[in-house]
């Protein structure tokens, strides 16, 4: 992983006060090459933390605007562009 990812992770680290590991994305992206998942991905993995960390399922509309934003802030795409099928590196251009 790159440092446009990191980035990303660390902004949603902050915003919602929740570690991500990548470990936990193995079994989304274990048979990719290369690493990649889609944005719809992402926000399902952040919602699951927050879920475990709180007990209680977050609502998703307050997970998926803010991390689209993010997407879209440390990649420099138009947010238009960072669609739920859009993929992270093929699509948006992740490093």
């Amino acid at each position: 992983m790159g440092i446009d990812y990191l980035d990303i992770v660390f902004r949603i680290e902050k915003l919602f006060h929740a570690r991500l590991d990548l470990r936990e994305f193995e079994p989304v992206v274990r048979d990719r090459k290369p690493w990649d998942m889609t944005v719809a991905e992402l926000i399902r993995e952040v919602e699951s933390k927050l879920e475990k960390r709180t007990g209680h399922s977050p609502d998703l509309s307050e997970i998926d605007e803010p991390v689209r934003r993010i997407i879209a802030d440390a990649l420099g795409a138009k947010p238009e562009a960072v669609r739920s099928e859009a993929w992270l590196i093929k699509d948006l251009g992740m490093t």
